[in-house]
């Protein structure tokens, strides 16, 4: 193959492991507690006991049959891959051999959470009623009759409701119980200890998390997967019809339209849900371990990466597609690893960003042989620091450009501002008279290099005028796909607090008639979330005092401090401040500092958020179009200032 000279490095990697998930939702609620109802139901449809009809419709309105109940158990137990292999027969008089539930019937009977009627009939179309639903429960999870002594159904009812099998449902005795009661019951049961004081949900397998079924591994469990969507359309990978999918990629939601060749994709059968990651990294292959014969990790563009695929593991082997010292694209799945190769002629897509450095570059090729280039780093849309060797001579960091290949040769070009001002709406979907991309990609930037990818929720309401956006891109349907803008947030400054000050002014006597020499010299100590840094100046005074301070940078370096001003907190909630009746927003990464006797230590919020104990002042950006946040807190115990 040949050997290509145009390298791109991505060095940070945005790539949600599945017990991030990023796209599995996490839910807030304990044992003691009822959970929500979209838990309950991606649990259920995880676990399998209800997946729904051919659309994937749950029907949860519906009553439920005898039947449909008995299966939901079967599902729920360990019979649930075993009720294939017994053969359908015909235990009751009304359940034929061929009866769709017979095979279920049977194991419920035989395990004994289920008898039939006097006129040997089991009714399977029969409404199920809540004490027939809460005693075949009990017994799920091992209680017989000599547990539970006296009259039926009350004793019964008595035990249902003490183990909190009732959670989520209104029922009283004698109702029928709905599909949705159904699925709130068989919840509860997995999160109940059984007679012998095991979590139901562990004697199947499943790990518990404080209580309740581990939401996260439960889904790692079922997931199906990876798939590369250009060997297979999404049709002919997903076993389930388009209706009610859910959809997430990179962690976000989205459709099935919205996921593109060389994309990888994971799917959930029961869940009906499909996760789809489109994470790359380009760049030379420059060593295999433990060995090119059988290599189960690759450094590619200067960073290892595992490899979790057969196909993978043989083209980057000796016998496969690609050597040491070509440059290849690797797709990367949920846990960035190494899905599948190709070369840069198979996947050739252009990135859009800002320069944040230009630097040489070596390696060294197959022969061995050392190659230096000219290099330069872009921070692409997509989050991801990429380096691309490049015959140009000079860049400038902070300068957004385009990165091509023709001839398989790095194309670097330097684009000017495309002002585009206009208003996001209040869910972020549109920009003036634009929609917003599914996919869309959105750089927060700086002239000086500065970079951070943020979500289009983070702009909803916002107006941008000409200057706040450096460059955009539309897809084919004329929908802003990438974004790059110039510092809307003010997230990008580096927020610190002056702990001490010491300003020096010496006067040089000079021989007549020669003016005297003033020299002036400054030492500005500081903290940025708690780690302490120093500012020297020289012939220079800053003029500032110890308290919050926005740090400026020069190639890596700080070189300035600018002073920001404070409210008083006179309200405080976990996501907002208010000082004189004006509510403030507060920053996800707010710094909050005690100040105790003029020193200051770096505290949690909720360490300091007694009103009454303390005085709080927030110190906010300079409200930029996405900012005006509380970025710094300084809290000061009354005490110390009575």
């Amino acid at each position: 193959m040949k050997k290509i000279l145009s390298i791109i490095l991505v060095g940070v990697l945005l790539v949600a492991s599945l017990p991030q998930i990023g796209s599995v939702p996490t839910y807030a609620a304990t044992s003691n507690t009822t959970a929500s109802t979209q838990l309950v139901k991606d649990t259920i449809r995880a676990l399998g006991i209800m997946t729904g009809d051919s659309k994937g419709n749950l029907n949860l309105n519906r009553l439920i049959n005898r039947d449909e109940f008995v299966q939901m158990m079967v599902n729920a137990s360990p019979y649930k891959d075993a009720e294939s292999v017994l053969g359908g027969t015909s235990v009751f008089k009304d359940v034929k051999y061929d009866h769709w539930a017979a095979e279920s019937i049977k194991i419920a009977v035989n395990a004994g959470w289920f008898t039939g009627y006097l006129d040997g009939t089991f009714k399977p179309t029969k409404y199920i009623t809540l004490e027939e639903a809460a005693t075949a429960l009990l017994k799920l999870l091992g209680y017989t009759n000599a547990d539970i002594v006296g009259t039926y159904p009350s004793v019964q009812l008595s035990k249902y409701y003490s183990l909190g099998l009732d959670k989520g449902t209104n029922l009283k005795q004698g109702q029928k119980v709905s599909r949705e009661d159904a699925m709130y019951m068989f919840y509860n049961v997995m999160n109940t200890k059984t007679k012998d004081g095991r979590y139901y949900a562990e004697t199947l397998g499943h790990p518990m998390l404080a209580g309740q079924i581990d939401y996260a591994q439960l889904v790692q469990s079922v997931i199906e997967g990876p798939y590369v969507l250009s060997k297979q359309s999404i049709e002919e990978i997903l076993p389930f019809t388009n209706d009610n999918v859910t959809v997430f990629k990179n962690g976000n939601e989205n459709t099935l339209e919205g996921i593109f060749p060389f994309d990888v994709i994971y799917y959930s059968k029961n869940m009906r849900t499909v996760w789809a990651y489109s994470k790359k990294v380009t760049g030379l292959y420059a060593l295999a371990t433990p060995t090119i014969n059988a290599p189960s990790s690759v450094m590619i563009a200067g960073s290892n990466y595992a490899i979790s695929t057969s196909d993978a593991t043989y083209k980057l082997s000796s016998r496969g597609n690609f050597a040491l010292g070509d440059t290849v694209t690797v797709l990367l799945g949920m846990n960035g690893d190494i899905v599948d190769v190709l070369s840069p002629d198979e996947f050739n897509e252009p990135t859009y960003g800002v320069v944040t450095a230009f630097e040489p570059y070596s390696y060294k090729d197959s022969a061995g042989k050392l190659i230096a280039q000219n290099s330069i780093k872009v921070a692409s849309t997509d989050g991801t620091i990429r380096q691309f060797v490049t015959g140009a001579t000079k860049f400038t960091v902070g300068n957004v450009v385009s990165v091509t290949f023709t001839n398989s040769e790095s194309v670097v070009k330097l684009l000017g501002s495309t002002y585009l001002p206009g208003k996001f709406n209040n869910d972020a979907t549109m920009y003036g008279n634009y929609k917003l991309s599914k996919n869309i990609e959105i750089l927060d930037t700086t002239f000086s290099g500065e970079y951070q990818a943020i979500y289009p929720q983070r702009l909803a309401n916002v107006t941008l005028y000409n200057n706040d956006v450096r460059y955009y891109t539309l897809d084919s349907d004329g929908a802003i796909n990438r974004l790059i803008l110039n510092n809307v947030t003010a997230d990008l400054f580096t927020y610190a607090v002056v702990t001490h000050v010491d300003e020096t002014t010496t006067v040089v006597d000079n021989p007549d008639p020669m003016p005297d020499t003033v020299v002036t010299n400054g030492v500005y100590e500081y903290q940025v979330n708690g780690i302490p840094g120093v500012y020297r100046t020289s012939n220079q005074l800053l003029g500032i005092g110890t308290g919050p301070v926005i740090l400026s940078y020069k190639d890596g370096q700080v070189s300035g401090m600018n002073a920001i001003q404070g409210v008083f907190i006179s309200e405080l909630s976990a996501t907002t401040a208010t000082s004189n009746n004006v509510i403030y927003g507060i920053s996800d990464a707010v710094q909050v500092y005690q100040n105790i006797g003029g020193s200051y230590f770096l505290v949690n919020l909720e360490t300091v958020s007694n009103l009454n104990e303390y005085n709080l002042v927030g110190y906010k950006d300079g409200g930029n179009r996405a900012g005006n946040l509380i970025r710094v807190i300084v809290a000061v115990k009354k005490e110390q200032v009575k």
